[in-house]
Formats: structure tokens, sequence, C-alpha cells
């Protein structure tokens, strides 16, 4: 049996992309078909890799879905998104034990390596977001099996974000990472992108 390792999971209004308190896009899975999120609302295979899954064992409160996202998988969606300066995304992530992190990309710029945001949740749940290009701290110790609200406040003019955790403030005005550490062009958010892989990017 394959250990499932790593879980991302979306509940209720959870995956929440909003400009001005208005939000553009949201989504808690409930509707999907279990199975291979890709071609479901447009999720895409990213980069060749294996894909994440839908499903309903794991989830967040009582009924639901969520997504699973187990060591070499990845997957991607894209957005028209909004021209404010700022931008919010709203999720619920959890990891459970395993060797790999779960790392989150989120942005505007080129998939992946262009992102404004990266986080992470690796070994012991330690939470890990980017600073800039080269940085990558701790910026809080999470716990495995336990769902984390992760709250991100972009400023697309000063190419920086904040983080939340549990409502807790864990990160103040870091830089977006974007190419070359220059936070790339990232004009709004574009993009979000879920990565199992065990390699450090």
């Amino acid at each position: 049996m394959v250990k499932k390792t790593l879980i991302f999971g979306l509940a209720v209004l959870a995956l929440n992309f909003q400009a001005f308190g208005a939000a553009w896009y949201s989504e808690n899975f409930d509707k999907f078909n279990d199975g291979d999120i890709v071609g479901q609302d447009d999720w895409n295979i990213a980069m060749g890799q294996k894909t994440c899954q839908i499903q309903g064992k794991v989830k967040h409160g009582e009924m639901g879905k969520s997504v699973l996202v187990t060591e070499k998988t990845m997957v991607v969606r894209s957005f028209k998104g909004s021209n404010a300066s700022t931008q919010y995304i709203s999720l619920f992530a959890r990891k459970d034990d395993g060797p790999g992190p779960l790392m989150i990309y989120i942005g505007g710029d080129a998939i992946k390596w262009g992102a404004a945001a990266k986080i992470d949740i690796k070994e012991g749940g330690i939470i890990t977001a980017n600073k800039g290009n080269a940085d990558f701290p701790e910026v809080v110790k999470g716990k495995l099996g336990q769902w984390h609200h992760f709250r991100l406040v972009f400023d697309f003019k000063k190419k920086s974000y904040d983080f939340y955790v549990d409502g807790e403030k864990v990160v103040n005005a870091f830089g977006f990472r974007g190419e070359g550490g220059k936070g790339g062009v990232n004009p709004s958010l574009g993009w979000i992108f879920l990565d199992g892989t065990t390699r450090k990017y």
C-alpha cells in the first residue's frame, strides 16, 4: 500500500481569491469527482508529473472533499485574476507524517519559478515562506495531521506579501520570489501550483 504522506485540503471558501473584499474565485471541491483533479474546473497537469487526487477520506470538517498531494505529484490552476494592487488568498492546508514537503506556489509570472510566494509545510510541521528568492525561513511551527488556515495578502505595487497562519501574522512584507530574486513581473494573482516533490526548489 502506498503511504499517502501529503494532504492539501481546501474546505468551504477555503480556496478564495479576492480583491477589495470581492471574491473572484472560490472552491471547496465538494462537487468534484473523486480521482484525478486534472480536467476538472480547469486544473491541469504540471511539468509532466503525476497528478493530484480528489478524495473525501481526509477532509476539513465533517463533510466535503480535499485535494490529496502525494510525493512526486504536481498540479496547477490558472486564473484571469484581477488587476487590483492588493489581493488575497485564503486556504486550509494540512500535512500528515512523511518525508516530503507540501509546497504551494502562488503568483502571476512564470509558473512555479516566477512565484510571488512559496509556502512549504515540512517534516515536523515546520512552515516556511520565501523572503525574496534566496531565503526561506521558518515562520511558525505547525502540527502534523492538523488543518491550518493560511491567508496571504499580496501588495503588487510593493512586490511584497504578508502571511497569516491560524489568524496569527507570521510574515510582514516579505519580498516576492520571482525570477532571479527580483519579484518577477507578477502583476496579479494568476495561478496556484501544488507540489509534492522531494527535491529542493
